[in-house]
Order: C-alpha cells, then sequence, then structure tokens
C-alpha cells in the first residue's frame, strides 16, 4: 500500500504527456506515409524539446511538493509513501521521454523495436524486483521503477536515435546544461519548497534564453493544448 499509493500519484501524472503524444500521433503516422522527411525530423525535434522542457519541471516539482501531494490525497497514515514519491520522481523525466520514443517507433512502423524495448523493461522490472522487495520494500520497488524508467529511456533514446532522428549533440547540451545545474541547485536547497518550485519554473525560461526553445515552439504548443482541450 505505500509504494502503492506514491505509485498511483506518479501515473496519474503520466496523463499529460500520454495525451500530447496521442495528440501527436496522427500527425507522425501521416508524415511517415508521406516520407516528408524534412517536416518529421523538424517535428521530432520540436517534440523531442518538448517533452524535456516538460518533464524537468515536473519531475522537480513532484520531489519537492511530494510530503503536501500525499498529505491532501492520501492522510497523514501515508507519510511513509512521501519518501517513495521522492525516489519515483527521478523516474518522471526517464518515464515522460520514454512516451516520445514509443510513439515514435510506433509511428515510424516498427513495432517489433517497440516490442523488444518492451520486453527488455518488464524483464529488468520483474528480475530486479524479486530480489529488491523482499530486501527493501516499498523504496526498493521505487528504485527498480526508477531503474526500469532509465533502461527505457536508454534504449529508447538509443532506438530513437538510430532509426528515426539523430538528435544533434549542440541540442542535447542546451537542454541538460540548465537540467543539471537546476537539478543541483533542488538537491542543495530541498528543505526550501519556494526554491524547488523556483528552480521547475526557471527551466522553461532558461530553455528560451538560451535557445533550446524558441517562439515557434511556443506558438504551436499552445495550438496543440487547444486541439487536446
Amino acid at each position: 500500500g505505500i509504494y502503492g499509493a506514491a505509485s498511483r500519484l506518479l501515473e496519474f501524472s503520466q496523463v499529460f504527456p500520454a495525451r500530447l503524444a496521442g495528440v501527436m500521433f496522427p500527425v507522425l503516422s501521416r508524415m511517415m506515409v508521406e516520407r516528408n522527411t524534412a517536416r518529421r525530423e523538424r517535428t521530432y525535434d520540436r517534440l523531442f524539446r518538448w517533452f524535456t522542457a516538460i518533464s524537468v519541471p515536473a519531475a522537480i516539482l513532484q520531489f519537492v511538493w511530494a510530503d503536501e501531494v500525499v498529505g491532501i490525497c492520501y492522510g497523514a497514515g501515508y507519510g511513509s509513501s512521501t519518501a517513495v514519491l521522492r525516489i519515483l520522481s527521478a523516474a518522471m523525466f526517464f518515464s515522460f521521454m520514454g512516451y516520445l520514443f514509443a510513439y515514435a517507433l510506433i509511428a515510424s512502423d516498427r513495432q517489433g523495436a517497440f516490442l523488444f524495448l518492451t520486453a527488455l523493461v518488464c524483464a529488468v522490472n520483474i528480475g530486479v524486483n524479486i530480489c529488491a522487495i523482499p530486501l527493501y520494500g516499498p523504496k526498493g520497488a521505487a528504485w527498480v521503477r526508477v531503474l526500469s524508467d532509465v533502461v527505457s529511456f536508454l534504449a529508447g533514446f538509443g532506438l530513437f536515435f538510430t532509426l528515426i532522428r539523430r538528435i544533434s549533440l549542440f541540442t542535447l547540451i542546451q537542454l541538460a546544461v540548465p537540467a543539471i545545474a537546476l537539478f543541483g541547485a533542488v538537491w542543495h536547497f530541498r528543505e526550501s519548497f519556494a526554491a524547488g518550485t523556483i528552480a521547475a519554473l526557471a527551466y522553461p525560461v532558461l530553455l528560451v534564453v538560451t535557445g533550446g526553445l524558441v517562439s515557434d515552439d511556443l506558438v504551436i504548443f499552445r495550438k496543440l493544448l487547444r486541439r487536446s482541450a
């Protein structure tokens, strides 16, 4: 129950990236059929930036506000779920990005690669949980979830990079450097809700300042939000 409560909160947070990927799925499938390579590559570049810009603040906010969220949703009896939810916040970035890679593989008619990715993650999750849960309980299960999502991210990114779209090193640096700096700041000021919240909200702003997000990204993203509403 302690792990389940925290896990449900993580799963609830997946609704937005799932909807965003679902809205884009018909567009990605059509571009694959039309073989519009230039447009498809621009779209995937934009999606990669969007998912990163969403997932990093989401992970920070979940870590910072874990205690309050658990208290509001479940009450004092589930206080132990707070530590579990904070561990699961480390999985949020990798989990969010996994939606992009999964939908990209399916939209590009690479179901075999998607099946391989799914089987790999299931094998890791089940295999490690067999040892981790008896030894470490709910926290062990949470760390296994993090490990599973990291494996999913690394394998998914490798398949995405190899089969669909090569993300430039410069773009990766633009997205990663502000994220690493903010995660470090959040860990240093982890007792401060205000500092963590500011750090989460600062990430998209930093991306705009450094060129990780451009004005066209924001305009099209707003249009997609209206379409998905």
